[in-house]
């Protein structure tokens, strides 16, 4: 379970977890870390007030620490127990390869689903239907 409990969260909240997340993937700075969460995030863009005094906060606290190009990066404090839900945030930006390879994945589930269960997909096949006619629309030249 991540470590560093929603106690210590505060306003900030969901944008703890998020800073420590994106983190993973590689040092960042304050700016960095905004443009990653709006994209991530379809525009909502955190404030530079809530960001730098988070990457502070969290550098006094060791779980981040701050290098001489501006840029910070976790420490081994802050990288422990971030797992789970978090993970999402380490990645970047969500490409269009990674939504189709992500998307045959869960097409083999439901495959699987159908060839071993299929009453559990028996509630479910007009949304599928429905996103297989949009997923045609999309691939129609």
């Amino acid at each position: 379970m991540w470590q560093h409990g929603r106690h210590r969260w505060g306003r900030r909240g969901w944008l703890r977890p998020w800073i420590l997340g994106i983190l993973r993937a590689g040092p960042k700075n304050g700016a960095e870390i905004m443009d990653q969460i709006e994209q991530m995030s379809l525009g909502r863009r955190p404030s530079a007030g809530s960001v730098y005094h988070l990457l502070e906060e969290m550098a006094t606290e060791g779980l981040v620490k701050g290098r001489d190009d501006g840029r910070y990066e976790l420490t081994v404090s802050g990288g422990e127990g971030l797992s789970g839900p978090w993970d999402f945030f380490a990645h970047g930006p969500p490409t269009v390869e990674g939504l189709i390879a992500e998307m045959r994945s869960n097409v083999s589930y439901l495959e699987d689903l159908k060839a071993g269960n299929s009453e559990k997909l028996g509630p479910h096949l007009p949304a599928i239907g429905e996103l297989g006619a949009r997923l045609q629309r999309i691939s129609a030249r």
